[in-house]
């Protein structure tokens, strides 16, 4: 099996933009696999409310100990899920691959996985393009 590099990169809620400027600096021949590790709370917390101590502001805070207040979290969920369906976007686009793992397949002869690999590639690229329109849209 060859060998692949990886590279991993981890932040917290806050780290979102530093993420993006990141990911949107890499050249598009990056032939590294890349894990993301984003911290925006805990999955089995639903975030309790307390009382800040210097008053009576509402402040959410998750299972590490960040806390929140209202407008930053919901501020944090939503970029949060933001670069979450662009990824996803990303993710399909890059299903286009399998245009030319469809030309491998023909060329050797298997015209039935070709076909297959194509329609996949479809499918993909609707998805993406249905995904894309409604990111975009907000």
């Amino acid at each position: 099996m060859p060998r692949r590099d990886l590279v991993v990169v981890g932040a917290r809620a806050g780290g979102v933009r530093a993420l993006r400027a990141l990911t949107a600096a890499l050249l598009a021949d990056f032939d590294a696999a890349m894990c993301v590790v984003l911290h925006v709370g805990a999955f089995k917390s639903a975030l309790p409310a307390v009382h800040a101590a210097t008053g009576d502001a509402l402040r959410y805070r998750c299972h590490t100990g960040h806390a929140f207040s209202l407008r930053t979290l919901a501020a944090v969920q939503q970029e949060a899920t933001e670069t979450a369906l662009w990824s996803v976007v990303r993710s399909l686009q890059e299903k286009e691959l399998l245009r030319k793992i469809a030309e491998l397949d023909r060329s050797a002869g298997d015209e039935a996985h070709a076909r297959q690999s194509e329609t996949e590639a479809d499918d993909s690229r609707k998805q993406a393009d249905t995904l894309r329109w409604l990111v975009e849209k907000g």
